[in-house]
């Protein structure tokens, strides 16, 4: 089977159209990834947010915890034991919305009592 010269131009037009079709689904693959959208970041960041608020109610509840220091330490899981904020299983855990794994309960969050501003923050490692 010969190819004649009627038909050299449909091959050559269908073999450009594959490799160029071929070279789009390569580079869009790559692209794409760069332009994936992570929930997670923002989940983590307002989880973060969350239990700061939960923390300020914490030291409006105990005003008596800044009677000596103005500055004081606690961790999440003294949130979730005087109820202020709701354990996500019933072993008391707060999971960490970015990772199936990781427990957010033993990160500590600092309590500041300036001229009866109180002010919290969560500390990351």
């Amino acid at each position: 089977m010969s190819m004649n010269n009627k038909n050299i131009f449909l091959y050559i037009t269908l073999s450009i159209i594959g490799i160029f079709t071929l070279a789009y689904f390569i580079v869009a693959n790559n692209i794409s990834h760069a332009f994936a959208y992570d929930a997670s970041e923002i989940k983590y960041a307002n989880e973060i947010a969350y239990l700061e608020a939960s923390a300020k109610l914490y030291a409006k509840q105990k005003p008596d915890i800044f009677k000596e220091k103005e500055t004081v330490y606690i961790k999440v899981s003294d949130l979730v034991e005087s109820g202020v904020i709701n354990a996500d299983d019933d072993n008391g855990n707060v999971k960490d919305p970015s990772s199936d794994v990781k427990l957010l309960n033993d990160l500590k969050i600092r309590l500041t009592n300036k001229n009866g501003k109180i002010t919290a923050k969560v500390l990351e490692n």
